[in-house]
């Protein structure tokens, strides 16, 4: 820590004396002899109050903290902590323009994952592949649905996949599973199809339907598929870190302006002494103010 000291010395001549209000004025005899009656004129003088007001336009550190709650570094501006102002501001703006980026990036990603899904996925070729390996996959019951065509309720082919079937069917054949598909444009149907090996038979890719396995040989379109879904949640997870370092730049800041405020209030301390001094050959008031600007 450097310290500053300026040394002002103001000198107040005690033939001022004349000047000091009436009521402080005290009637007394010169004798001739200057040391006392020096000393008899500075007695006079300490009775005389000094009212020195010094304005040091004091900093509010509750003021600070609200203004970079708001905005941060908007309280270390404030408190004239310039440099500081400018780090949270940059970092306020570099979060938010990374969270609406990687939030767009993320919508973007995932328009492509579920077009690629709605046109590579039939969800009426798992329920065939479901109802003619029931037995194998160990499926206790059919929840009396006798036939195929309970599920799949129509084969129009100029319908999308999803328009074929009658899901609540379809939930009751994957009884042996721990998982069953939602209806199509739920977040988790687009998530089950890429993410549970059960789903791999909806590809289109997948040319074995005759077969109860289902998790040993995992379809191209699954993988890449999968792939894609993971680069969404990538984006998304990016955005979600750039809100969360939004919200703890807020509350450091808030705390940082407080403290800037606070420490600006002590950066300027000021004291201020009245000395008697003899200077040639007589006494004279010396107020001494003394500055230190601490950093």
């Amino acid at each position: 820590m450097m310290y500053f000291v300026i040394i002002l010395f103001l000198t107040l001549n005690i033939s001022n004396y004349a000047q000091l209000p009436e009521t402080e004025k005290t009637d007394f005899v010169l004798t001739g002899n200057l040391r006392e009656d020096s000393k008899n004129i500075l007695k006079t003088e300490s009775r005389t109050n000094l009212n020195l007001h010094f304005d040091e336009s004091q900093k509010k550190p509750f003021l600070a903290g609200v203004l970079s709650l708001i905005l941060p570094g908007a309280g270390e501006f404030y408190s004239e902590s310039y440099i500081k102002a400018g780090v949270f501001l940059a970092l306020e703006a570099a979060a938010i323009t990374t969270a609406i980026v990687y939030d767009k990036k993320g919508d973007d990603q995932t328009s492509v994952y579920q077009h690629f899904a709605d046109r590579n996925w039939d969800v009426s070729k798992y329920a065939v592949w479901l109802w003619n390996n029931r037995e194998a996959l160990g499926i206790p019951n059919t929840h009396g649905i006798n036939s195929i065509d309970e599920i799949i309720i129509n084969n129009d082919p100029n319908l999308a996949y999803w328009e074929r079937v009658d899901f609540s069917k379809l939930n009751l054949l994957e009884s042996k599973f721990s998982h069953r598909l939602p209806k199509h444009g739920d977040q988790q149907y687009y998530e089950m199809i890429g993410k549970y090996p059960q789903y791999n038979h909806g590809w289109v890719d997948q040319l074995n339907d005759n077969t109860p396995q289902y998790n040993e040989i995992l379809t191209p379109m699954f993988h890449n598929y999968s792939l894609m879904r993971g680069e969404a949640n990538n984006f998304y997870n990016v955005a979600s870190k750039a809100v969360i370092v939004l919200y703890v730049n807020h509350f450091l800041s808030a705390l940082d302006a407080v403290w800037s405020a606070v420490s600006y209030n002590k950066d300027l301390t000021m004291k201020l002494r009245v000395k008697e001094e003899f200077v040639a050959d007589r006494f004279e008031i010396v107020p001494r103010v003394s500055f230190s600007f601490n950093f």
